[in-house]
Order: C-alpha cells, then structure tokens, then sequence
C-alpha cells in the first residue's frame, strides 16, 4: 500500500512543487512550439501556393497564346475566307466544325465585320453554356483585303 502524501507534510508540499516545476515549463514549450510550428507550416503551405498559382497562371498564359495564334490562323485560312466570299453555308458550317475539332474547342462561329452571325459549328443551341465552363471563341472575318480579327467571348 503506498503511502498518502498530504499537502500540510514536507513530502506533499515538496513533491507538488517539483510537479508544478517540471509541467509549467513543459506546457510554456509545448505552447510556443505549437505556435512556430503552426506559422511556419502556414508559411510553407502559402510559399506552395504562391508558387502554384504562378505555374498555373504560365500555363493558362501559354494556352491563350496558342488559341490566339490557332485562332488568328483559322481566320487567315483561304478556303475559310473563299467560303465566305461566296457565301457557301453548307460548306462554310462543315468547314467550321473541321476547325473546332482541329482546335479543341467547345464552339466556334464566324461572324462578319458587323458582328453578325455567318455560321457556327459546336453546339445546337447559340444560347447553351458548355457545362464545362470553356471558353468560347468567335472569329471574325473582316472586310476583303484586310487582315481577320479575333474576338473572344466569355
């Protein structure tokens, strides 16, 4: 049977002492370690997402600059721009939908330099929303003579 230590003997007094000595100090540490541990694993994890914003960011940069490109030689395509100056719709929409698909988009239109709608290829209904949310893309083809312009619609 182990003895009782009562707080009136020097034992008890001793002993409560040398717990309260030992727990404030672990306590205080475990606090303050806590903390640092806690700011410096907010710090990496915001370092992290810094740095994967920013490739994100280069890699959508890049992926705009080849639609624009791809976009911008779609418009400067001659049989597209044959197909518009005679105005052959059939082949004008098949022609269209060859380019989307070339191009990986979702819809693609060509307007004429009034942004009236000429023909479009992607989706059966103008006023749908690709689900995917991509964005949308709307050559327009300009006047004879003058280079295309590409517009883009969200």
């Amino acid at each position: 049977m182990m003895p009782r230590l009562s707080l009136r003997s020097f034992t008890g007094k001793l002993t409560l002492l040398v717990g309260v000595a030992v727990l404030i100090p672990l306590l205080s540490a475990s606090l303050i370690l806590g903390r640092q541990l806690n700011r410096q694993a907010r710090s990496l994890f915001a370092i992290q997402l810094t740095a994967s914003l920013e490739t994100f960011s280069l890699i959508l940069h890049s992926m705009e600059e080849n639609l624009d490109k791809s976009l911008t030689r779609t418009a400067a395509d001659n049989t597209l721009q044959v197909t518009l100056d005679l105005e052959i719709v059939p082949q004008l929409q098949s022609c269209i939908n060859k380019q989307r698909v070339v191009l990986g988009l979702s819809f693609l239109a060509v307007a004429d330099a009034q942004d009236r709608l000429i023909g479009y290829a992607g989706l059966d209904d103008l006023g749908a929303v690709p689900p995917w949310g991509l964005l949308m893309s709307l050559i327009v083809a300009v006047e004879p003579g003058v280079s295309p312009e590409v517009k883009r619609l969200n």
